[in-house]
């Protein structure tokens, strides 16, 4: 699974790692609520994730970051 460049800066990969853990508890505390499928399973957390946490880094940092969806085409997560 491929990471964006950007990560490679360790200012950057702090940001980065401070987005995902803000982006994880947003992502939680929708799931606990409203997070199930139609058929009561739980699907698309970590690409929530990863959305939440991009959505995180271009407002609060101006930062256009890929997510490993974005750096791997083909790639399938849950």
């Amino acid at each position: 699974m491929a990471r964006d460049p950007i990560e490679n800066d360790p200012r950057i990969k702090a940001l980065v790692d401070a987005a995902m853990a803000e982006a994880h508890q947003i992502v939680e505390a929708h799931w606990e609520s409203n997070g199930y499928n139609a058929r009561g399973i739980r699907k698309g957390k970590t690409p929530a994730t990863w959305k939440e946490a991009a959505r995180i880094l271009r407002e609060k940092h101006g930062i256009i970051w890929k997510n490993p969806m974005q750096m791997t085409p083909g790639l399938f997560v849950d």
